[in-house]
């Protein structure tokens, strides 16, 4: 078993200088410990939070190249709040599928050699990559690895967003975004589980697509009528967790405005305490829990 694996691997370098560096080097993967593999990477989606990591908010219209690089300007405000990273070559990719074509001594390890599996671990932008067993789902035979490449982000997100729900004790929920790759996955899920579920979307293309996969509650927030069909939708369902994946906007005070007016008609009693949160500035991603008494914000967060 060879003890290098050179390939080639995606960069994001963001200079002091406001100027950010896209390019693809030189990269050795090395050799796999006893729990792990290595993949030769095949297919990788390119996720919303695999653009923050590889464009840091960059501006995309001036982008130049410089060689064997691209280079991007970054407002000097963004290159304040993000000087944990400069000067940093940050890989990016945060997760993809490929064939297993070396690995490590361990039983469970070897198992994998020639196998398709998909991965989670960051840096997936890149020709070979290492990772741990436990960071590796092996795909069905017959399974493809542009199939399986995006087998965690989303997936994960889905699932958490209903064991959330469950979690704190809701009946049902509210998801913005819904016509994603995401929010389609979210609607088969509910379906399977059991889970009332209000999805938001901005065009009526969207609220027939999820309609077409057996969504029942659609708030198409293009027509006039949108915050009727949104504050009828929760009163039906009882929804008091709402996950915003879009932010800005007026989006969060629409959703809280909408629980208010549905707990008016059960003639129940609204408390904002808006000491602690004023709704009006909510942001992406964020979880509205127990809405209804206290906003409580949280949020998903992929590590870096």
């Amino acid at each position: 078993m060879t003890d290098t694996h050179n390939g080639r691997q995606l960069t994001s370098t963001l200079q002091e200088n406001g100027t950010l560096v896209l390019a693809i080097r030189d990269h050795d993967a090395g050799a796999p410990g006893a729990d792990e593999v290595v993949i030769q990477v095949e297919a990788t989606p390119i996720n919303p939070s695999d653009l923050g990591m590889l464009l840091a908010a960059g501006d995309i219209d001036s982008a130049e190249r410089h060689g064997e690089e691209t280079h991007l300007k970054v407002a000097p405000g963004v290159v304040a709040a993000m000087q944990g990273r400069v000067g940093q070559a940050m890989v990016v990719g945060n997760e993809g599928a490929g064939t297993v074509i070396a690995a490590g001594e361990s039983s469970e390890a070897q198992s994998l050699l020639g196998r398709t599996v998909a991965g989670l671990g960051g840096g997936m932008y890149a020709q070979f990559r290492r990772l741990p067993l436990a960071q590796c789902l092996v795909l069905n035979e017959g399974t493809t690895a542009a199939q399986g490449a995006s087998c965690f982000v989303n997936p994960l997100t889905a699932l958490g967003m209903v064991e959330t729900m469950r979690l704190e004790g809701h009946k049902a929920l509210i998801h913005t975004a819904a016509a994603s790759n995401l929010g389609q996955m979210l609607v088969k899920i509910c379906a399977a589980d059991g889970v009332a579920l209000i999805n938001v979307v901005r065009r009526p293309e969207q609220a027939q697509l999820l309609r077409d996969l057996g969504a029942e509650y659609v708030v198409d927030t293009s027509r006039p009528d949108a915050d009727e069909v949104l504050t009828d939708a929760i009163t039906a369902t009882d929804a008091t967790l709402a996950f915003d994946a879009t932010g800005g906007g007026d989006m969060a005070d629409r959703l809280l405005a909408g629980m208010e007016r549905a707990l008016m008609r059960a003639g129940g009693e609204f408390i904002l305490d808006s000491g602690r949160h004023d709704h009006r500035r909510l942001a992406a991603p964020v979880i509205f829990v127990d809405a209804l008494h206290g906003p409580t914000l949280a949020g998903f967060e992929l590590p870096a």
